[in-house]
């Protein structure tokens, strides 16, 4: 019986984030194998749309109530008009060129951000937001949540590093989370994603080499003997085989 999405974002909605939530079982399994997570993706009407619900929610039949989140597209158009990232002038045109709608990205992360912060104290779980991308008119912002307590029982760092935007991880399984959302991201950004449910397999022993070099990284940037170069805000994890 084939589903009714009202919520709709595209057609292969509901296969993408089951495949994501998949996914992340297999990795995180090899990592923390007491974890159980679960997936939902976050989608903010981008402005250029018209039609269509101002937030939509994957899946909308869980435990959350999808009207909790709808506040989100007020809000990241609020973000949006007074991010400092306005300000910013780069010495090239590409950047330029994408700096509008790189703010709009991060206004809909922050907004969602906020949501599920709220979310989060109020059903101790632990969410994590991973880097929008449009898809159909709508910035889709893949999430992994979790029990807090389950995430909690891991070892991690006292504390994490920023540089610039980028933050470290505090622990190699935040670290694993981290990159199946940058995979996830990646993957929205292929043609009708989800579409070919099953196609994708997890490299597990891809994952976990990533997920360390990204946590030793802290290391790196911590030592202020380190000479830092290149964008080490990326990191590409390459979980899934390309179709």
């Amino acid at each position: 019986m084939r589903k009714l999405i009202k919520l709709f974002m595209w057609g292969y909605q509901s296969h993408f984030n089951f495949e994501v939530e998949c996914q992340a079982r297999k990795v995180l399994q090899t990592v923390a194998p007491t974890v159980e997570p679960r997936a939902l993706l976050i989608g903010i009407r981008a402005a250029e749309r018209t039609d269509g619900h101002p937030v939509c929610v994957e899946p909308e039949d869980e435990d959350w109530d999808p009207t909790f989140f709808f506040s989100s597209h007020a809000r990241a158009e609020e973000i949006y008009k007074t991010h400092p990232d306005h300000s910013i002038f780069y010495g090239d045109e590409p950047s330029m060129r994408d700096k509008p709608e790189n703010i709009r990205k991060k206004s809909a992360l922050a907004a969602a951000k906020e949501r599920f912060s709220i979310y989060d104290g109020d059903h101790a779980t632990k969410s994590y937001c991973g880097w929008p991308f449009k898809v159909e008119g709508y910035y889709v912002i893949p999430v992994l949540q979790f029990k807090a307590a389950d995430i909690d029982a891991y070892p991690s760092l006292p504390f994490p590093i920023s540089f610039e935007d980028w933050k470290s991880p505090r622990s190699l399984l935040d670290a694993a989370i981290d990159c199946l959302l940058a995979d996830a991201t990646t993957a929205l950004g292929q043609k009708e994603p989800g579409r070919f449910l099953g196609r994708r397999q997890a490299d597990t022993p891809v994952c976990t080499e990533a997920s360390g070099r990204q946590l030793l990284q802290r290391d790196h940037i911590g030592d202020e003997r380190c000479h830092v170069s290149g964008d080490i805000r990326s990191v590409e994890c390459h979980f899934f085989d390309p179709i």
